[in-house]
């Protein structure tokens, strides 16, 4: 299976990326559009504009950021998407359409580090208002060891994501996760799909054993009727390991109720069914991801992933 990284949105999302480009200035009563200067790589830098992001605040997950933040006053532009950045650690960042916004890129360094956060917003014409001033310090923290929890509570328990096809978000509010009769915290993860796209977020290091584990539970609510899904685990080097199960089931099994648009339900999969876990060939995994079977750009929603 080919991978590729893509940008996370809606109320939270995760990647590394940057907003560019610029363009020239319109004579009509619409906001113009600054050029910048152009960089040493031949790249434009767009020059900022309006007034910059305030009020960061940056709160430790196990092995991620949520930073959140209050919006630049409006200047007559769109805001795309807004991107956080660690102070002196560049490579530790996020980007989604709203506040907050969590920002991944730690790894093994992450625990008990201290961090820093700033915010830049992206408007739709390319420009870019100025950096924000940065949070107050947010010390990373450890997962504590294995969890059987991916996503729960509103928290995300797992290091990172390589989302594909479609653009995750990881502290979205539009799924209603109150409205889950399983249960929810104030988020939830929504992926919006651009060509059958998969949520697939990676384990803590790379390495997740599921030797004490039989099951592979989740709640899913989809916006569009007929919507079903595969889901698959990877080993290390995006190695596909074990088969690949449907959603909401199989000739293997049914793992739960026919999907209904606008309403959660609740699966539950034997990894038996997957070939991975306890007395298969695999027992360690990288990653896993639910993948959408519908064409067109579907929205679905995620919660309450653990193995039990």
């Amino acid at each position: 299976m080919q991978l590729r990284k893509f940008t996370v949105t809606a109320a939270l999302g995760i990647v590394l990326a940057a907003c560019g480009g610029s363009g020239s200035g319109s004579s009509s009563s619409a906001a113009t559009t600054p050029t910048g200067s152009t960089g040493s790589g031949g790249t434009t830098t767009p020059t900022p504009v309006g007034a910059a992001p305030t009020s960061v605040t940056a709160t430790s997950w196990p092995y991620t950021a949520l930073v959140s933040f209050t919006p630049p006053a409006a200047n007559g532009r769109t805001v795309a998407s807004y991107t956080v950045t660690a102070v002196n650690a560049k490579w530790i960042t996020g980007t989604a359409p709203a506040s907050p916004v969590m920002a991944y890129g730690g790894g093994k360094g992450w625990s008990g580090a201290k961090y820093n956060f700033q915010v830049v917003a992206n408007y739709t014409d390319g420009t870019v208002s100025p950096t924000s001033d940065p949070s107050p310090v947010a010390v990373g923290t450890s997962g504590g060891g294995p969890s059987p929890l991916v996503y729960s509570g509103g928290v995300f328990y797992w290091e990172g994501d390589y989302s594909y096809q479609g653009t995750a978000a990881y502290a979205d509010t539009t799924g209603d996760p109150g409205s889950n009769p399983a249960g929810g915290g104030p988020y939830d993860v929504m992926l919006t799909s651009t060509a059958q796209g998969a949520w697939q977020p990676w384990s803590p290091g790379g390495i997740f054993d599921l030797t004490p584990y039989h099951y592979m539970e989740f709640d899913l609510k989809p916006t569009i009727a007929g919507e079903s899904w595969s889901m698959y685990f990877e080993a290390a080097g995006d190695i596909a390991v074990g088969v690949i199960v449907g959603i909401p089931s199989d000739t293997k099994g049914t793992y739960g109720p026919a999907p209904v648009a606008g309403q959660w339900a609740h699966y539950k999969v034997p990894l038996v069914n997957l070939n991975v876990g306890p007395g298969t060939p695999n027992p360690i995994i990288y990653k896993f991801g639910i993948k959408d079977h519908l064409t067109g750009t579907p929205v679905f929603y995620i919660d309450n992933v653990k193995f039990s």
